[in-house]
């Protein structure tokens, strides 16, 4: 997009505008907000990934 990343720091990610940007980017790559039901789903996929791979407490919690 042109802009260096270390002027991010400057841009008001809460304005109407960013949240345009973000609907007009959503249209653009066809995804969505997340939902209760992406949640639900991304946990699951991270317990069937993580929790049977990793059986170490701490790096599960993490």
């Amino acid at each position: 997009m042109g802009v260096d990343a270390s002027e991010l720091g400057f841009y008001d990610f809460a304005s109407r505008a960013v949240k345009r940007y973000r609907s007009e980017l959503r249209d653009l790559t066809g995804w969505h907000e997340c939902t209760k039901a992406d949640l639900v789903k991304l946990v699951s996929h991270l317990v069937d990934v993580i929790w049977h791979d990793e059986r170490r407490e701490e790096q599960v919690r993490a």
